[in-house]
């Protein structure tokens, strides 16, 4: 191949998740000392999950600009989509646990589910940052709009998080043919989304407070 002699060494995973099986042969290729000019690669499955990963990578960043601009033209502002935001890295906390608990691997479809929830987690956010922004805009003081407004969309917000996340058991267990294979999407979504919930429903607050602290200097310096 490409004037070189190569030699191809295959075989199949039963059982393991590629990841582990890779982690396994690189340890015991590491051992080896091979000749000058001798060389090895993993390709085949390995390769494509590297080249399906960067694309997704980049469709992941996409997805995280567009909704921060849409975000952005909603509230006429540049700082406080950055508190909608915050509550995207809670989702990974839950993701991570998830697939703990549920042995999974990060593969191609969790990868899916992670930037699905990029657009899912960022809902809750805006009902509560646009609720307390209302509440101040009829005069109330921002302290007291953040607890009001925190105690009014607490329901909706739960009762939409539990609606989304029980429509996924089903396919988080494996229901049906084929379902094994959409499990670690379902299981993904489910733990980013649970966990984004309960704390951006502490932290988020907390970092609108700050943001609008921020914002209100700047207009002074202005």
């Amino acid at each position: 191949k490409n004037q070189q002699r190569v030699v191809n060494v295959s075989a199949n995973i039963s059982d393991r998740f590629l990841s582990k099986v890779i982690q396994d042969a690189q340890q015991q290729l590491d051992k080896l000392v091979l000749p000058e000019d001798y060389h090895y690669e993993f390709v085949g499955e390995n390769r494509e999950m590297q080249e399906s990963f960067k694309e997704l990578a980049l469709a992941l960043a996409l997805s995280i600009i567009l909704v921060y601009m849409i975000i952005a033209a909603q509230f006429e502002s540049l700082l406080m989509p950055l508190a909608v935001m915050f509550s995207v890295p809670f989702s990974l906390i839950g993701v991570i646990l998830a697939l703990l608990l549920a042995d999974k691997s990060l593969n191609v479809l969790s990868f899916i589910g992670i930037i699905m929830l990029v657009g899912i987690v960022v809902n809750n956010s805006i009902v509560l940052i646009d609720y307390i922004n209302k509440l101040r805009q009829k005069g109330m003081e921002r302290k007291e709009a953040i607890i009001l407004g925190g105690k009014t969309r607490l329901r909706p917000i739960l009762m939409t998080m539990f609606t989304t996340v029980l429509a996924l058991v089903p396919m988080a267990l494996g229901v049906g043919e084929g379902s094994e294979l959409r499990a670690p999407m379902a299981i993904t979504i489910i733990g980013g989304l649970t966990s984004s919930t309960f704390l951006s429903l502490i932290i988020v607050p907390i970092f609108y407070t700050f943001l609008d602290d921020l914002s209100q200097k700047i207009i002074k310096r202005g």
